[in-house]
């Protein structure tokens, strides 16, 4: 949900799913869904009740405690405490009743909150670890000094971008991902892994070039002289499930995904 975090698409125009925070401040850049059930007022309070209510974890893989840990626990579980906090703290009664579709979308915004936070946060220890390692490439280059070629501290770390493709748990998010999509949307992905990932759940695919009804990406791909495939699924497909949830009926019609080949 970050361009930070995915500059070459950042740079190729796609647009990238605003939960509710960005509004209009970088027309072009985000899209917002119509209807969202937070306003930008009430998505910054949950986003500042969610910081304020993780300040008790050590480090940030614990954060996954604030995420969806799965569809069927979402509000069950060890994450339902952080529903009934939240909900507290934010001042909401929790004997009303809301209309079954509003109240899932609800749902869907505030996973996607909590994972657009979570992601802030990995990328501020990206850029501070970068700007440390350029600092002191400087500081052994200002010295005169050569690299030895031994490892330094966090050279045998494991690497930063792995672990947050990792925890991002892309399949867990993109049911919620689906349900804000708007029929004319299309999914872009970069990842060979998640794309392998979906052609092993069974999602077929051929060359964009292949396909009719799709005019306007061929165009757009064309002038951006990319190429890559296609496919089209199902949204439980997508979301890397067995088959259809009936909680989860937005899943049974299909979505495109284009997948951008290097």
């Amino acid at each position: 949900m970050h361009p930070e975090g995915a500059p070459r698409a950042a740079s190729l125009g796609v647009r990238f799913l605003d939960p509710g925070l960005e509004g209009n401040q970088q027309e072009g850049l985000f899209w917002t869904p119509e209807g969202l059930p937070l306003d930008r007022r009430q998505a910054k309070r949950y986003i500042e009740e969610a910081l304020s209510f993780g300040e008790q974890f050590q480090d940030y893989k614990e954060l996954e405690y604030l995420r969806a840990a799965g569809l069927e626990d979402f509000f069950s579980g060890t994450t339902s405490s952080l529903s009934d906090e939240l909900k507290r703290r934010l001042g909401e009664q929790g004997d009303e009743r809301e209309d079954p579709e509003q109240e899932r979308r609800q749902q869907g915004q505030m996973v996607l909150l909590l994972s657009w936070m979570l992601e802030d946060k990995l990328l501020q220890v990206d850029s501070g670890e970068q700007e440390y390692r350029s600092m002191m490439a400087e500081l052994r280059e200002s010295l005169g000094m050569e690299d030895s070629g031994e490892p330094r501290p966090n050279d045998e770390e494991e690497d930063l971008g792995a672990w947050v493709a990792d925890f991002s748990r892309w399949a867990n998010l993109m049911p919620w991902f689906l349900l804000f999509l708007p029929r004319e949307g299309i999914l872009y992905l970069e990842e060979e892994e998640i794309w392998r990932s979906l052609e092993d759940n069974g999602l077929e695919s051929k060359p964009l070039p292949d396909f009719t009804g799709y005019e306007e990406l061929q165009t757009w791909a064309r002038e951006k002289g990319i190429s890559g495939e296609l496919g089209v699924g199902e949204g439980w497909r997508l979301a890397l499930m067995t088959g259809p949830d009936g909680n989860l009926s937005w899943l049974d019609r299909e979505y495109p995904l284009f997948f951008r080949r290097e």
